[in-house]
């Protein structure tokens, strides 16, 4: 999954070179990072492209940055989009919508389950 997930970040990089300084390539490298400790349910490709999809066109308008990620893999043009089924892609346009929210709440859990442990056994 590594040499996927490097491939993956290549691929996208130039979308993020011309993003503010809290949306370049290291914002999709760290939501990267978190998804896929907390992922659940998802396969981890629709994870990794989801993370580097979300910001893609922050630098373009970032107003409706979310919109234009949501057009781009409507039309599964690229060589990664080309590659998965309807239902992938229903699953992956779920993922792209919400997932800078199911980060923000899953951390803020993780953030409070960690402050209610004991001092002796908490892992930090």
């Amino acid at each position: 999954m590594k040499t996927f997930r490097e491939e993956v970040r290549k691929f996208y990089e130039p979308y993020y070179r011309d993003g503010d300084e809290a949306h370049l390539i290291d914002h999709a490298d760290d939501v990267c990072d978190l998804a896929l400790k907390i992922n659940q349910k998802y396969d981890e490709k629709l994870v990794i492209l989801a993370s580097y999809l979300h910001d893609l066109f922050n630098a373009k308008n970032r107003s409706i940055h979310n919109e234009l990620a949501y057009e781009y893999v409507l039309k599964a043009e690229d060589r990664f989009l080309k590659q998965l089924n309807n239902k992938e892609l229903k699953g992956l346009l779920l993922l792209c919508c919400n997932i800078e929210q199911v980060l923000k709440v899953s951390s803020t859990l993780l953030f409070v389950r960690l402050s209610l442990q004991p001092i002796e056994d908490c892992p930090i």
